[in-house]
């Protein structure tokens, strides 16, 4: 499974949103899924930008399951699949981004993932 610590989002949906995560933890018994968790230090991503959310804002333990989450203002959330990218792994301080990209109404929107670069 490929390692990131960072999400970019190319928004083109017709709203704005900010990004979080949604994540597993292996290690964890109980084997629940934790969040949406909203980045603390984001910003609003207007239609048609981009932007880059670091999940180490969030103080994440290396090796948990990540996914992205948008809040998006004035509609519906939209989220990611744990399978994007074929299971992300956070690591603290990895050199690889996770880019997704949003499209849609703020009534019908969807986020898909579309590769890692570093």
């Amino acid at each position: 499974m490929p390692t990131i610590s960072k999400f970019y989002l190319d928004n083109q949906g017709a709203y704005d949103a900010w990004m979080g995560v949604i994540y597993f933890d292996p290690t964890d018994p109980d084997k629940k899924q934790h969040g949406p968790v909203w980045d603390p230090q984001g910003h609003r991503i207007s239609w048609g930008s981009g932007g880059t959310f670091d999940l180490g804002n969030l103080g994440l333990k290396s090796g948990v399951r990540v996914w992205i989450a948008l809040y998006v203002y004035s509609g519906w959330d939209c989220y990611g699949n744990s399978t994007d990218g074929g299971g992300l792994i956070y690591q603290t301080g990895d050199a690889h981004t996770a880019n997704y990209t949003s499209w849609g109404t703020t009534l019908k929107n969807s986020v898909g993932f579309n590769n890692i670069t570093t």
